[in-house]
């Protein structure tokens, strides 16, 4: 009872008199004034006095120190030669108590704020930053995130900024790294007389043909065990070429400006577009959801639009959720607009993103294309925002600050007056309820270009679909349709959401799996290596060969995961050449990239698996897509598990059938009757959404309010608990009843423990985001978090698990 008993007289007469100012006001308990340029607490009484100018310039700065006690901007002054130099978003130096301390302009004044009796503003000590990293729209934008998403200032600011872009004090850019790159240029006229006779150049140029993109010679020269000598000597010949470029811009290289023109547009295209041109023109902030099925040609419609936005001297941002795994979408958008885009990845080196970072702010580049960070992008003259599978959860980060890229791009729309697109196969329910309340304009492209047509989509219950083995995850009608489509040449995908071999390792002794002994987890059997790996904290042991519990000897692996597809693939198609695609197979640089070339390149027939294949690909030689089991996410104690898991079906069924062979899905469920299994097969998302809302809206779940996830965290569980305890209790205050719908918890998170750490959480619901944000954070500063706990604020989470 350590904090019930510390903490209950001093919530019972101090907080409700807080509670009672908040619920009607947003509170603000900062006070930044009293403590301005001070090294101790000074008492809240101003000086009416006007404040004697006593420097140059005034200056707003918000020290880089993670405390919640010091996220406020304090008042330093500058003398004339800084003030002469230094920009709102400038890098400084300053002192704090008895250190210097970097710190950041947020803002400049001619002359102080009213400060207390007894205050001294100090001095800038240096500037260190000779051209701002932030400009006002982005310290706006901060202070946004801060109040709506609970983080602090200091949070919401550096995110926007890459850390080797922070890190040095130079604002220039860095000299772009120059390396010797190769590139396949042209096959000899006589190859089988060149193979004769001169085998390690036919090595070197076989190794250059299967990469097609520029390589680093170095890299070259190591990978296939050829000297340089050989590479110089096909240079001379003209098979290949070697240049002096920059690996980070080998797009460019491979794509220059004008080496792709514009596709013309279908009668569902244009007439989207020209929709979205008045929508573009309009002085008015427009948010659009592009609702157009797969493979209806969404990304050409937002390439002509960017096209116009930069004939009109405009930017555009585009995001998407990974750049890894759409290399096609990025081969269009660099083949189209060449050295005028950037693109942005967490694969660029740290002088490769501060690079990047500079030729965007200086304007070297006016189309940036990047993931959930590049929203961040410095463009400062907006006309085109898209939003790319907007519904993908990857959009949202997982750590502080949580924010969502979706939600961000929407308010930077709003300084810029620019347009928004939202486009997704498979929209969040929140756009698409927005569109239909008419908040946001809601656009349909209905049919595929090209003529082709949406795949067939049969569901197969799997309790009756094995006449003989019954071991097996592939079930006959499903092994029958991969029979057919081999036999024909054609390829084929397998999907199953699901790493390892098997989720966990079950005793039919006596019932016990076995765990992690850091997280409240089984641990997954992967068969490969013969271990058991838990996928939160990476720990990992040998597989047991007995019952590590009762000794017994009935071992079984009854949740299949990929390899065990895989180990079937060998087993019933051997001679087939297939590739897999999960976390585990995907750990090399440039592996992404590696393995979806060679399945578009035909290299393979089948490419099985995780979500990871779902996302944007366009092989036009599938025509068969199987998923061994839909079921993983159909029951995960979550929300929004039935909406992703419409979301990552739809999407996966969207890959066969993309040209003219007709295509064919075969989902394999153990219950074809679910609503949402009957809404994917009829490809129907209008009836997913009925359903699904009706749901939602009889328990207040999103879209029809917010929620707020309150997670605590630490490594004594009942100590925790106790302070989760009150911390629920001051929010059921009845001060609030008309602030939170609901106050949920506390309780232990489905996964209650993560790398020994204990989880609790409390959930809110509510309509009034920033006012329930600015209550948390109301008792946060008044009720301090104990130094061995953490705890963050989730608004609008992707998850509660």
């Amino acid at each position: 009872m350590f904090f019930i008993t510390k903490y209950t007289e001093f919530a019972e007469n101090f907080f409700l008199k807080i509670f009672a100012l908040s619920a009607s006001s947003t509170v603000n308990i900062n006070h930044s004034s009293k403590e301005i340029g001070s090294k101790r607490k000074i008492p809240f009484r101003m000086s009416n006095i006007k404040p004697e100018k006593e420097f140059g310039l005034y200056a707003q700065v918000l020290v880089d120190v993670h405390s919640r006690k010091l996220d406020k901007p304090f008042t330093y002054g500058l003398d004339e030669n800084q003030a002469h130099k230094i920009y709102v978003g400038a890098v400084v130096t300053v002192p704090l108590k008895k250190r210097s301390v970097r710190g950041y302009v947020v803002d400049l004044n001619e002359f102080p704020p009213p400060l207390p009796k007894g205050v001294v503003i100090k001095p800038v000590e240096s500037v260190a930053e000779a051209d701002s990293l932030w400009d006002r729209e982005m310290i706006d934008l901060a202070r946004w995130m801060e109040h709506y998403y609970g983080c602090t200032f200091l949070d919401a600011l550096k995110v926007m900024i890459p850390a080797p872009v922070r890190a040095k004090k130079g604002g220039g850019i860095p000299p772009e790294p120059r390396v010797k790159m190769v590139v396949f240029k042209n096959a000899p006229d006589e190859w089988e007389k060149f193979e004769r006779r001169a085998p390690g150049q036919t090595i070197a140029l076989k190794y250059l043909m299967e990469r097609e993109k520029p390589v680093k010679l170095s890299s070259a020269v190591k990978e296939s065990e050829i000297s340089h000598s050989v590479f110089r000597a096909l240079e001379k010949k003209g098979l290949v070429e070697i240049f002096e470029g920059s690996p980070s811009f080998r797009y460019f290289h491979e794509f220059p400006a004008g080496t792709m023109g514009a596709f013309k547009l279908s009668e569902d295209q244009k007439k989207v577009y020209d929709i979205l041109i008045e929508k573009y023109k309009s002085p008015d902030v427009e948010v659009v959801l592009l609702h157009g099925i797969t493979g209806s040609g969404k990304t050409e419609v937002y390439l002509h639009l960017i096209q116009k936005a930069l004939e009109d001297g405009k930017e555009a941002l585009v995001l998407v959720p990974e750049i890894s795994l759409t290399p096609q979408a990025i081969e269009r958008f660099c083949g189209r607009f060449g050295e005028e885009i950037a693109i942005l990845h967490s694969r660029l080196t740290g002088v490769q993103r501060r690079q990047m970072w500079w030729k965007i702010r200086h304007k070297e580049v006016r189309v940036v294309l990047g993931a959930r960070s590049a929203v961040f992008a410095p463009l400062e003259n907006i006309g085109i925002i898209v939003v790319d599978e907007e519904h993908d959860s990857s959009y949202k980060q997982e750590r502080e600050p949580r924010y969502n890229a979706r939600q961000v791009a929407i308010k930077r729309a709003m300084h810029h007056k620019a347009l928004v697109i939202l486009g997704s196969a498979t929209p969040s329910m929140e756009s698409y309820y927005f569109a239909m309340e008419n908040k946001y304009t809601f656009l349909d492209l209905p049919r595929r270009i090209g003529g082709s047509v949406l795949p067939e989509i049969e569901t197969v219950n799997l309790k009756n679909d094995f006449k003989e083995k019954r071991g097996r995850i592939i079930g006959d009608t499903l092994m029958g349709e991969m029979l057919e489509v081999l036999s024909r040449g054609e390829q084929l995908m397998l999907f199953i959401n699901r790493r390892g071999f098997s989720a966990f390792l079950l005793c039919h002794e006596c019932g016990n799996v076995v765990r992690c002994p850091y997280c409240d987890i089984s641990l997954t059997y992967h068969k490969d290596g013969h271990t058991m790996k838990c996928h939160y904290c990476d720990y990992h042991r040998p597989a047991p060969s007995i019952c590590p519990f009762c000794r017994g000897h009935m071992l079984s692996t009854p949740a299949p995961g990929i390899q065990k597809v895989e180990e079937e693939l060998r087993e019933y198609f051997p001679g087939i050449s297939y590739i897999r695609m999960d976390r585990d197979t995907t750990k090399g640089k440039d592996s992404h990239h590696q393995i979806l070339s060679s399945f578009a390149g035909r290299k393979a027939q089948i490419l099985i698996g995780t979500q990871m294949i779902a996302k944007g690909h366009d092989f036009p030689g599938v025509t068969l897509v199987g998923v061994v089991l839909a079921d993983v996410s159909l029951y995960l104690p979550d929300f929004r598990s039935l909406e992703r898991t419409y979301q990552v079906l739809t999407q996966v069924a969207g890959r066969a059938g993309r040209r003219e062979a007709k295509g064919k899905v075969i989902i394999q469920t153990y219950n074809p009757e679910t609503p949402v299994i009957l809404a994917v097969a009829r490809q129907d998302y209008k009836e997913f959404y009925d359903w699904e809302s009706a749901n939602r809206c009889a328990l207040n779940y999103p879209p029809f309010s917010h929620i707020i996830n309150l997670l605590f965290t630490g490594k004594n569980e009942s100590k925790l608990r106790e302070y989760a305890i009150i911390f629920s209790d001051l929010l059921r205050n009845k001060k609030f009843k008309d602030l939170f719908i609901a106050v949920l918890g506390p309780a232990p998170c489905p996964l209650s423990r993560i790398k020994s750490k204990y989880r609790w959480h409390v959930t809110l619901k509510g309509k009034r985001v920033v006012k329930m944000v600015a209550v948390i954070k109301a008792i946060i500063a008044k009720f301090p978090i104990p130094p061995d706990m953490s705890f963050s604020v989730d608004v609008d989470p992707t998850s509660l698990m």
